[in-house]
């Protein structure tokens, strides 16, 4: 019995000792740990840390205040190394190609991003339209910014005041709660959180999350520190310039640019809206008089300005096709309208007066005093202010979702804002650049364009001409190489065209009693300069030089049987053909230069007749219809390539904002396509909330987009048909390597079953093969819906498979490119889709579909 109790008793030390190791093991990580950590910090730093996890971001009502930025340690086992300087690693950096651009628009002035607040803007750097409207009463297209902008003025007492910093750390409960106004930006938090995992990028990312945390929670009367707080996030966006350049890791230094570029757009954004709230603060607190905003408008000045302008257009030719473009009847009523719709009309009026694509007579009628008068009337009508909450909340729900009815209301903004005084203009602009970029960029190196060129062309003729006086009969062949160079310049294109041939000729000319038979060469070099820039396609004359020579290979006279006599002829031609040999040349040179330059304006005038055929057929006339517009933002080439960067978008629709990828560098031929522009073409369909059968839809879609009809199988369309959703009923989304649709339906019906609420969501991935990049469907079709059994789920998901048939392909190149035969020897080198782009290049063949697949692998990690 004693033996059983003490064997008991050691078995029950045994486990006690058991649980007490478990728990020194287990404890400390699964409970809070943060005395162990905060020793640990102070024995690796001799300054105080702040803690911050995601768990504890509900928790902080307001951070402390800070002197310096301070080292963050998680609330988990810490995986950053701890270097001497982390952000600046060894200088002995592969030889990477660069994978992201990461100006999208200009690059940043000389200094720290975002650090120069208030800023004073630089003049906008849009290119702007081609084409300009026939008569003023064509409707003018999406309004376009000024290219001399004027400069930002200063706010009206100094902002960036500096002041001591504290010298203790204020503990949170201390520190006062006030209202906040910036909302989190959530989508730049989901790429910090990739970044934080990451040895090289932790304590960057770290650092920046903290600093959008004390943004978050700083209050909107807060001035000084929201300012202190935006010029440390300018450091760190310039820091994590300098890493993301440094990184070996291609797919690292991938993700440390995009979080970069986002934070400095926003930066460019957050600052000219806090600036623009806060003078608008500043001047109504300065000013003694606070009545309403209506209270600033004067009916009786704009009645008197729309009359000046209606007696002035009554002396035009033009004066009724003004009158309606100007919109008169509607401003001589304005004030009777709502305030809502009466700012809706002035803003369309201003835009209408500065529309950059007047033409110059029409850009003089306005500038004269009447119509001056009238801006200046309209503008406080125009006029509008933003809710800073509201602005940056809308701003972070765009960078998040990427719909286009939130896309739709920040450009309505921008709109808005770009009609208004200085200060709003501002912001416009900075909108302008940020988010309404190209969405769609290609580069075409003068290689491919000699591909396409016709190669050595020989061309037999009989000669039948007259050489100084002197009848000419003969034969000659001419070589001609047709070949491009191109002269590097920005904001245009420059291409020159050149030919270069050689001919020869066999000739006998008959002059008096003797015939001399002759065999000559003629080397010529033919030039055509043919620019591209904002004014339109201009083409100078070519330009031809030649150099010519002659031989003598042979005389026969009248004379040749008869002795002396005919030796004397023929020295007497022989010495007249040398004395007329230089005119000789020189008039050979003169018809060949002629010949030469007829030829070439002609291959060159059919040519660009049959691009702007093409272009006006593929491209104009299915944007006109959709009532789109499209606007160089840059045009630029270089000794080998020809570059453009263009904007398609309407009046009140975004455009790009992400980094786009960057081609690799040997490639003939790259375009890079922004989600943006699908999604703005969709939306210009108009299929929010209308109601179609397929063959309904096919019909409707071949009208809009004048194409034909797509065929739809009788057994998928049988006794179907839908209503799409009112809002963001169809559009398309580039990430992970794959292209993704949405589509919602507000009801769907097959037969007797009707579903309603529904959305579907389909990808495609591209099957590369040699030349080819099609897009096939990839995966099963994803049915989304709040009341949906799983009986509904496997009946919508088999009907959608019948409709979206996956042989169904989507060909990015088309097959008469794919299979010219002036295209061999080339392939698709780069097929990306990320971060909102598709990028495609073609170039020397090689292997890409390993490529493809670590970097997708790589990117859904």
């Amino acid at each position: 019995m004693a033996h059983q109790e003490q064997k008991k008793r050691g078995m029950l030390l045994h486990a006690a000792l058991l649980i007490v190791f478990l728990a020194t093991i287990w404890l400390p990580r699964s409970w809070d740990d943060r005395p162990l950590r905060d020793a640990w910090s102070r024995q690796m730093n001799a300054r105080p840390s702040i803690e911050i996890s995601r768990a504890a971001r509900a928790r902080v009502t307001s951070p402390p205040i800070m002197p310096q930025p301070q080292p963050v340690v998680l609330e988990y086992t810490p995986r950053v190394a701890m270097r001497d300087d982390p952000l600046f690693p060894s200088p002995n950096v592969d030889d990477l190609r660069e994978h992201l651009e990461l100006a999208p628009i200009n690059e940043d002035p000389p200094g720290r991003p975002g650090n120069n607040f208030p800023t004073r803007e630089e003049p906008s750097s849009l290119s702007f339209p081609t084409e300009e409207p026939s008569s003023p009463v064509a409707e003018p297209s999406a309004p376009k910014l000024p290219e001399e902008a004027p400069l930002f003025p200063p706010p009206k007492r100094p902002i960036l005041k500096q002041q001591p910093e504290p010298s203790h750390i204020v503990e949170p409960a201390e520190v006062p709660q006030v209202p906040s106004v910036w909302a989190t930006p959530q989508a730049l938090q989901n790429m910090l959180d990739e970044l934080v995992a990451e040895c090289e990028s932790g304590e960057w990312a770290l650092n920046v999350d903290q600093r959008l945390q004390e943004l978050v929670n700083a209050g909107a009367e807060n001035d000084q520190r929201v300012v202190d707080i935006l010029e440390e996030l300018a450091d760190l966006a310039q820091n994590g310039k300098k890493l993301s350049r440094q990184e070996r890791r291609l797919d690292l230094r991938t993700k440390i640019a995009r979080a970069e570029h986002a934070l400095s757009r926003r930066l460019r954004v957050w600052e000219a809206a806090w600036t623009l709230s806060h003078l608008e603060t500043l001047e109504k607190s300065d000013s003694s008089d606070m009545t309403a905003e209506a209270g600033s408008l004067h009916p009786e000045n704009l009645l008197a300005s729309v009359s000046q302008v209606d007696q002035r257009l009554r002396s035009m030719p033009q004066g009724d096709a003004w009158r309606t473009y100007l919109r008169l009847p509607d401003l001589s009523r304005l004030d009777q309208l709502p305030q809502e719709q009466a700012s809706g009309v002035a803003r369309g009026v201003l835009h209408r007066l500065t529309n950059v694509r007047l033409s110059r007579a029409q850009r003089n009628v306005l500038s004269e005093p009447a119509f001056v008068t009238l801006r200046r009337s309209l503008k406080p009508w125009a006029g509008a202010s933003i809710d800073l909450a509201t602005f940056l909340a809308k701003v972070e729900e765009y960078e998040l979702q990427r719909e286009p009815s939130q896309a739709y209301w920040l450009a309505k903004t921008q709109r808005a804002l770009s009609v208004g005084e200085q200060d709003n203009v501002e912001l416009a602009r900075t909108l302008e650049r940020n988010y309404r970029n190209a969405n769609f960029r290609v580069a075409i190196s003068d290689k491919l364009i000699n591909r396409f060129l016709p190669g050595d062309t020989v061309s037999d003729d009989p000669v039948r001409d007259m050489i100084v006086g002197v009848p000419v009969r003969g034969r000659s062949t001419t070589n001609t190489d047709l070949r491009v160079r191109l002269q590097p310049g920005k904001g245009e294109w420059r291409i020159a065209l050149e030919a270069v041939g050689e001919v020869w000729s066999s000739t006998s000319a008959a002059s008096g009693p003797a015939v001399l038979h002759t065999r000559g060469q003629t080397d010529f070099l033919a030039r055509k300069c043919i620019v591209v820039n904002r004014g339109g396609l201009h083409v100078s004359p070519a330009e031809v030089q030649a150099r010519s020579n002659s031989r003598l290979v042979d005389v026969r006279t009248d004379y040749d049987g008869v002795p002396l006599i005919g030796s004397l002829v023929q020295n007497i031609a022989r010495s007249r053909h040398a004395e007329n040999r230089w005119q000789a040349n020189r008039e050979v040179e003169y018809k060949v230069e002629g010949k030469a330059a007829r030829q070439l304006d002609e291959r060159v005038s059919g040519g660009i007749a049959n691009a702007e055929q093409t272009f006006q057929r593929a491209v104009d006339r299915r944007l006109q219809s959709l009532k789109m517009d499209w606007e160089p933002i840059e045009l630029m080439t270089t000794d080998q390539r020809v570059i453009a960067r263009v904007r398609v978008a309407g009046d009140h629709q975004l455009a790009a904002h992400t980094p786009r990828p960057q081609a690799p560098a040997d490639s003939f031929a790259s375009i890079q396509v922004h989600e943006t522009l699908f999604n703005n073409l969709l939306a210009r369909l108009g299929l929010e909330g209308q109601e179609f059968t397929l063959p309904q839809l096919c019909n409707y879609l071949s009208g809009k987009l004048l194409i034909r009809a797509w065929k739809v199988s009788s057994r998928a369309a049988s006794d179907i048909s839908f209503q799409f959703a009112e809002k963001d009923a169809f559009r398309v989304r580039f990430m992970d390597g794959r292209a993704e649709v949405r589509m919602s339906f507000a009801r769907f019906t097959k037969d007797s079953k009707s579903w309603k609420d529904i959305g579907v969501r389909i990808h495609y991935r591209p099957d590369l093969a040699e030349l080819r990049a099609d897009l096939e469907r990839d995966g099963s079709i994803e049915i989304q819906g709040d009341h949906l059994s799983f009986r509904d789920q496997i009946a919508l998901q088999a009907l959608f498979t019948k409709i979206l048939e996956r042989s169904r392909r989507f060909a990015v190149i088309q097959d008469r490119i794919a299979e010219d035969p002036r295209m061999a020897g080339l392939g698709v080198t780069q097929f990306h889709a990320e971060d909102g782009w598709m990028g495609v290049a073609i170039g020397p063949r090689r292997d890409l579909e390993e490529d493809y697949l670590s970097r997708s692998a790589t990117a859904q990690r």
